[in-house]
């Protein structure tokens, strides 16, 4: 199943990252250089950071 992709909440108009969100991995990638590839990492390691930064970005209440 191919991953669905959503703007991140931290970007802004210059400057644009999406993110896929699935059960074991989390990708991120630039929105104007798809083709450049994409960042993965792991659920956990993903909803550390983005509580370390106080951000909702896992679509997940604590």
């Amino acid at each position: 199943m191919p991953a669905t992709w959503r703007k991140s909440t931290y970007s802004d108009k210059d400057d644009c990252v999406e993110v896929a969100l699935a059960p074991a991995v989390v990708q991120v990638r630039d929105t104007k250089a798809r083709s450049a590839g994409t960042l993965r990492t792991s659920t956990r390691s993903w909803e550390a950071l983005t509580q370390r930064l106080g951000s909702p970005e896992t679509g997940r209440t604590h």
